[in-house]
């Protein structure tokens, strides 16, 4: 092996790694879209689900409003973890974040025109969903806010 060379190879696998540091970074930068947190999601949640039942489809914007819901159900999991939530209240997040992404899969395998439709038809379930994310949102907020008054 020739040794002098051994600088060189140091210097282009060092430079090969910042490379790809950078490049996993923009790959990690959050959406815009993305809720700051567990309680912030499920509002947008909420809102999201009001737009779609009220049929304010959005018909010019580039994220449509099922895309949008979508991303949010999906990051659930992960944004409940964030917290200080419980492993039970977190399994119950995760189980119903996998039930609505399974069900908002079904919605958008339909033809755009079709979407509004399916989606109505689980509107019952979805009002279930939310409502159980929303009693999990309120044992977030009172964790928080006891810890905080815990908090000398």
């Amino acid at each position: 092996m020739n040794y002098s060379l051994l600088p060189l190879m140091v210097a282009v696998a060092a430079f090969a790694g910042c490379h790809g540091s950078r490049v996993e970074e923009a790959e990690h930068h959050a959406p815009a879209h993305k809720p700051a947190d567990f309680p912030a999601a499920v509002d947008r949640l909420l809102t999201l689900h009001a737009e779609i039942t009220n049929g304010d489809l959005r018909t010019n914007d580039p994220l449509d409003v099922f895309t949008e819901t979508s991303d949010i159900v999906r990051w659930l999991p992960d944004l409940a973890a964030d917290s200080d939530l419980g492993e039970e209240p977190w399994n119950s997040v995760y189980a119903t974040s996998q039930r609505l992404e399974t069900i908002l899969n079904e919605v958008q395998s339909r033809r755009d025109a079709d979407r509004y439709q399916e989606y109505q038809t689980y509107e019952t379930e979805f009002d279930q969903l939310y409502n159980a994310l929303l009693e999990i949102k309120q044992l977030f907020l009172a964790a928080t806010e006891l810890a905080a008054d815990q908090t000398p």
